[in-house]
């Protein structure tokens, strides 16, 4: 993180036109920056200079936890963060449904349920911490890879499987039978290396990028997660703004959102043509079948999340068509 928090808080007197700063986690090569990119040349445009952006890309300002931080100190007036597993969720457990896995068949889907009326009501939580989700971004699906090929539910069985250290992804995992096994990323390509685990879950954008082809042979295609990404502002700065404004932020971030998407999608047809090229075989398994084995999975989130959460989950349902 550059310097300490003070260095991030902009003076109360500052000049026009109204500076921001926007905060993402990932570099220039991630579909994150061509989101980001569109959000300052729509608003700029939008307020024909009266606002403007500066972008800090690479976790310049703080991973995930120290952008909140700074949103709700008036460090950052936006930034992007995990909208259902981050550290804020925790106090949400709602909105966690909406990192469930497989509940999204495609991405067209899983935009349908993001784009909605719904999703503005449930990320509406966020605002009593001091942030408000504008849009949500496509982080990617998460597939799985592995030594050996996946074709069912069986051959998922006892595979060692390296996770994130997050509580979706462990009960996901251990009702499908295998061995969750949470790691750091850092170490993963040493552990497929020398049999410490025998797979991963992770977007093909990322298998391809950290050339984890090099030690695994098969990719099975399974959408089995994609957690929605917020594009937040402060919800003070936001409040602080004219009616027009606010209308030029949320314009902008609608058109953000369209860019960065379509970027994810391209990521994903370029690496897994250069994944597949490189030798990993792929695979499309019935998601039917996975679904009824994660079935645990949803019973243990409407214990946390009630009724409440039951009713998310039907209407996210609903939107994505899901058998």
């Amino acid at each position: 993180m550059l310097g300490g928090l003070a260095a991030w808080i902009m003076p109360a007197d500052a000049a026009d036109p109204i500076r921001t700063r926007l905060s993402i986690a990932t570099n220039e090569a991630h579909p994150f920056y061509p989101g980001a990119v569109r959000f300052k040349e729509a608003l700029e445009a939008a307020t024909n200079g009266g606002m403007l952006v500066q972008i800090f890309p690479s976790a310049q300002a703080g991973d995930e936890a120290a952008s909140l931080q700074l949103i709700r100190a008036g460090g950052l007036q936006f930034a992007e963060h995990s909208s259902s597993l981050s550290s804020t969720a925790s106090n949400e457990p709602v909105v966690q449904g909406w990192s469930l896995p497989f509940p999204y068949a495609d991405a067209d889907a899983a935009y349908r349920a993001w784009d909605s009326d719904l999703a503005e009501k449930s990320y509406s939580a966020y605002e009593k911490h001091g942030f408000k989700c504008l849009v949500r971004w496509d982080a990617g699906f998460r597939q799985l890879s592995s030594i050996r090929p996946v074709n069912s539910v069986a051959d998922v069985r006892g595979m060692k499987l390296r996770t994130p250290d997050g509580a979706v992804y462990f009960s996901t995992w251990k009702a499908l039978g295998a061995v969750p096994t949470p790691m750091a990323f850092t170490e993963l390509y040493t552990a497929l290396q020398t049999g410490v685990v025998e797979g991963t879950e992770l977007p093909v954008q990322v298998i391809d990028s950290a050339k984890f082809y090099e030690v695994q042979k098969h990719f099975a295609e399974i959408n089995y997660m994609n957690d929605p990404i917020c594009f937040s502002v402060s919800l003070s700065f936001f409040k602080s703004l004219t009616p027009a404004q606010q209308q030029a932020v949320v314009h902008a971030a609608k058109e953000s959102a369209i860019a960065e998407r379509k970027a994810a999608r391209d990521s994903f047809d370029r690496a897994l043509q250069r994944v597949t090229a490189a030798g990993l075989k792929a695979s499309r398994p019935d998601p039917a079948e996975f679904r009824k084995a994660i079935a645990p999975v949803y019973d243990d989130y409407y214990q946390k999340a009630g009724q409440e959460g039951r009713a998310l989950v039907e209407g996210i349902l609903a939107l994505t068509k899901r058998p």
